[in-house]
């Protein structure tokens, strides 16, 4: 990936009481990590409006398969997440920034990237939702290509540096990845260009 077909994007917890003003001009995209309502509202109403506003998923409680023992039925799951992503949709229009793209935190994040059955759930839950929205997946897995397939626009996002220790739980503001989209239709597009 070329730097000009590359984007910066952020992931960060609401909860963390990060300070958003914080984000360097490189960043373009902020993916909020699914939390309280109160909290995420105040985190879209403090993102600067040229900034494309994401939503980041874990698994909702109780349907992690490592705590659980099982995974969830995948209808289960699909409208679980299909509920958190209605509901932070909404608090972004209450705030006039739609929701344009969706990723993954914690342990949804890596059974997205290798688990062919957790990325159909999510990409089958996001065209229900919104086919238009795209799908962040990590660059060299086989999630993108499940995703792709699913008929999903796929960003396939890189680390920037190697993550730190606490980088899974987002409890700060860091532009940390890079990304480069797939549309649905197979042709890769430039996505802006990173410093």
């Amino acid at each position: 990936m070329s730097d000009a077909q590359a984007e910066w994007a952020a992931h960060i917890c609401p909860d963390a009481g990060a300070a958003l003003a914080a984000l360097p001009p490189a960043c373009r995209i902020v993916y909020l990590a699914d939390g309280q309502a109160p909290a995420l509202g105040r985190a879209v109403r403090a993102l600067a409006a040229d900034l494309v506003v994401g939503l980041s998923l874990d698994y909702p409680p109780g349907l992690d398969p490592r705590e659980r023992g099982a995974a969830a039925p995948d209808t289960e799951l699909e409208d679980a997440l299909l509920a958190r992503l209605a509901g932070f949709a909404a608090i972004a229009r209450r705030w006039d920034r739609p929701l344009r793209t969706v990723g993954c935190h914690g342990a949804l994040a890596l059974d997205v990237a290798d688990d062919e059955r957790t990325t159909q759930v999510v990409a089958r839950m996001l065209q229900r939702y919104d086919p238009a929205l795209s799908m962040a997946v990590p660059a060299g897995r086989r999630g993108i290509a499940v995703a792709h397939h699913c008929g999903i626009a796929v960003v396939r996002e890189a680390w920037a540096r190697a993550p730190s220790s606490g980088a899974a739980d987002m409890s700060s503001v860091r532009v940390d990845r890079y990304r480069l989209c797939l549309d649905a239709g197979g042709a890769g597009q430039g996505a802006g260009t990173a410093p």
